[in-house]
């Protein structure tokens, strides 16, 4: 992998197509820079952050780098073939489905909510519980959990059935 030496990589590409072990590391690299600099926003001192805010940019990041890793480890690592090639498209697909797919789930449990509070006078004083954003966070995570366990699982049944 390359960091800094633009003409020995430039010469390795006119050269044919580098392996998957330095693709991924490329990637790996970008992504990581990336994730940094989208949640590095949660780590700066602001007034009313809570912990949890904290927790959240170092714990959902987390979860991407070893999913992605995971799916890099099932597509067959350095020996596997493609693997930006299917990582994107496999990525699309399931964004897509999981987006479409809890509105199913959560827009009833909204609704249900929303009656039970009104029903129970919870939440008219405006202020909302200290487990909201904990329980947000647990969420969110079980959701990306589930989504890179997906992603590993398409990824290892391409891997073994192309050879």
């Amino acid at each position: 992998m390359y960091i800094w030496n633009i003409r020995a990589l430039k010469q390795e590409l006119m050269a044919g197509k580098p392996k998957e072990a330095p693709l991924f590391g490329y990637f790996y690299a970008i992504l990581v820079v990336d994730l940094a600099i989208l949640y590095s926003y949660w780590l700066l001192p602001m007034s009313n952050i809570s912990i949890w805010t904290y927790v959240g940019a170092v714990v959902t990041p987390g979860i991407t780098l070893v999913g992605t890793y995971i799916a890099w480890h099932q597509n067959g690592r350095s020996a596997g073939r493609d693997f930006l090639g299917r990582y994107f498209p496999l990525m699309w697909v399931l964004g897509v489905r999981f987006c479409v797919m809890p509105l199913a789930v959560i827009l009833p449990i909204v609704f249900v909510g929303g009656i039970v509070a009104g029903l129970t006078g919870f939440g008219n004083g405006g202020e909302i519980p200290a487990l909201t954003e904990p329980m947000a966070l647990v969420l969110g995570w079980t959701w990306l959990v589930v989504f890179y366990w997906r992603l590993a699982v398409h990824m290892r049944e391409i891997a073994t059935t192309s050879g």
